[in-house]
């Protein structure tokens, strides 16, 4: 299916997959760029900020149960830890080059560089075996062809939620700011990365993942809620994130939309309006 959508640019493709959920932790992480040079000290310098990766994650308290080595410079981790997945997330991501791509119990992240099936050969994604998933082509238009500018994106510290967006946020400076001045991280220039930015905010104020999508805003963009259950013996799980594996789509069929409230006593901003795509 994803390589059928490769007209709209081959730039690079990205899978949010969601496995069995797991009692241990599951950690997605690369240490460099597919576009980086690669100079005579590029592989020593991934070794070496492969091996301060892994002290940091025992230095915390984790035992790293299985490493993958699923390119030169992008790697998969199995953990058993109980702690702050932000603390391990801040701590890792302060080794040069590191860019955590999800932690969680059933989420995994897998982006790169080229089409769909350039990047699912490359990760052995044939392979993989779970309950469903996302996954996005992208053209680039308002940022960088690297893998931080590839989409699925993680909604950093939150365990298993993974955003894809079809579109372009004309407000993104001014939110990116208002997030930045809050305390929170991005990893790219990418527009999108703004609404995972976003769900991790209104999540850090105790909301669950659907009160966050569905918290009526005085300004932003209009999103809507994709969540997907497993059942179980009859009785819907994972309301509050029990078993559920949870994805967001953000935007509609054949566009997005930003825009200002509707509502007549908060007027629509004039920096924002509806781009088809």
């Amino acid at each position: 299916m994803l390589q059928s959508m490769k007209h709209r640019g081959p730039d690079s493709t990205g899978y949010a997959l969601y496995g069995p959920k797991t009692t241990g932790v599951l950690m997605r992480y690369t240490l460099a760029d597919a576009n980086d040079e690669r100079d005579f000290e590029f592989m020593e310098r991934l070794a070496l900020n492969r091996q301060e990766v892994e002290a940091r994650i025992r230095s915390l308290g984790a035992t790293i149960e299985e490493v993958e080595e699923e390119t030169e410079y992008a790697y998969r981790l199995t953990l058993r830890y109980d702690g702050d997945l932000k603390a391990l997330a801040d701590y890792v991501e302060d080794v040069p080059g590191c860019e955590v791509l999800s932690l969680g119990h059933a989420l995994e992240i897998v982006k790169d560089l080229g089409d769909a099936e350039t990047v699912s050969a490359q990760y052995e994604l044939a392979d993989f075996r779970g309950t469903h998933a996302i996954g996005h082509v992208r053209m680039a238009t308002e940022s960088d062809v690297d893998i931080s500018g590839a989409h699925p994106y993680w909604a950093y510290p939150f365990s298993d939620v993974a955003v894809v967006h079809n579109g372009q946020l004309t407000n993104y400076f001014q939110w990116r700011r208002r997030l930045e001045r809050s305390g929170h991280r991005f990893q790219s220039e990418c527009d999108s990365e703004i609404i995972a930015v976003y769900l991790a905010e209104k999540m850090s104020e105790g909301k669950d993942l659907e009160e966050a999508m569905r918290q009526p805003r005085r300004a932003g963009w209009r999103v809507h809620l994709h969540l997907r259950h497993r059942r179980r013996a009859g009785r819907r799980e994972g309301r509050d994130g029990g078993e559920a594996a949870r994805a967001v789509r953000v935007g509609r069929p054949g566009g997005a939309r930003v825009r200002g409230d509707r509502d007549p006593r908060h007027p629509r901003p004039r920096d924002r309006h509806v781009r088809p795509v």
